[in-house]
């Protein structure tokens, strides 16, 4: 199974990471929906499946860090919040066991699950001391296949740091790394439900070339662009509630209560802050009589 899921566009981790990080995505912009958010969460929950089907022990860790940071963040009562994130806390156990049927599996048809570890260690270890030589410059995209041809040929070092500090040395590679964690870092401040796939894209980054793969990056400039849009697309959304007449006797008023509906408030502009983030009730300060 976990070599039937490989790709033309990457291997049966990299698809997991993609199904991971997409899924999450869509658990976010599903935080925003007044209606049919449950599509949303079906939807999301099919990509998961399907990513824990691959065998994938990097793409079982990313979705145990990002359903843990959904988890800890999303979840709205204090009692709701205190069982979330109870059970948050128990997610590193359950993906450990996770992890370990999966090698079980795995091991039943090759001794590659292990191989699969130690040649890591060699890559990053090859990057590394790639990144001694050329500390400044680096060695740019293609010296890393030359270097890596006697252990397992390999265009990148599977490891966010090690791969741009390898490519691009100081001068280039770091800025570039500071910049995405930046942006990142932004990116989730501005929309907090957008956490946990920023969460889990970082630690699929750490075991898989995900930044520098080609569907990999269109998800991570995704994730970036929906947290600074959609803030933009819950205001345009709450201006249609907004107009209605505010008749306590309408059948919509009623449904909805007092608040029209939950507005996004920019860090500058935003009153209250309360524990989901960005997304906070609005409450009618007059009522017609």
């Amino acid at each position: 199974m976990h070599q039937n899921a490989s790709t033309p566009w990457g291997n049966s981790n990299y698809v997991a990471g993609v199904l991971v990080v997409t899924g999450m995505l869509v658990i976010g912009r599903a935080q925003l929906l007044r209606r049919g958010r449950w599509l949303a969460y079906m939807i999301a929950l099919l990509g998961f499946i399907a990513a824990v089907l691959t065998l994938s022990r990097d793409g079982v860790t990313a979705l145990a860090v990002g359903i843990a940071a959904a988890l800890w963040v999303l979840p709205e009562k204090p009692v709701a919040k205190f069982f979330m994130r109870a059970a948050a806390l128990t997610l590193p156990v359950v993906a450990w066991y996770a992890v370990d049927v999966i090698q079980a599996q795995r091991a039943q048809v090759n001794a590659q699950v292990y191989e699969n570890v130690d040649t890591r260690f060699g890559l990053w270890s090859l990057a590394w001391k790639a990144f001694l030589d050329s500390p400044f410059s680096g060695s740019g995209w293609e010296h890393f296949r030359t270097i890596s041809a006697n252990l397992e040929q390999q265009t990148f070092a599977h490891n966010l740091f090690l791969s741009y500090l390898q490519i691009g040395g100081l001068v280039f590679g770091l800025p570039l790394v500071i910049m995405l964690i930046r942006l990142w870092i932004r990116s989730s401040r501005r929309f907090r439900p957008i956490g946990p796939a920023l969460l889990a894209l970082f630690a699929i980054s750490q075991t898989d070339p995900y930044t520098e793969g080609s569907v990999g990056g269109i998800t991570v400039w995704l994730v970036v662009a929906f947290a600074f849009a959609l803030p933009a697309w819950a205001r345009t959304d709450q201006s249609d509630v907004s107009s209605e007449p505010e008749d306590d006797a309408s059948p919509k008023k009623a449904r909805m209560g007092r608040s029209p509906g939950r507005v996004f408030y920019p860090l500058s502009e935003r009153p209250n802050r309360n524990h989901r983030g960005y997304l906070a009730p609005r409450r009618a300060t007059t009522r017609s009589r």
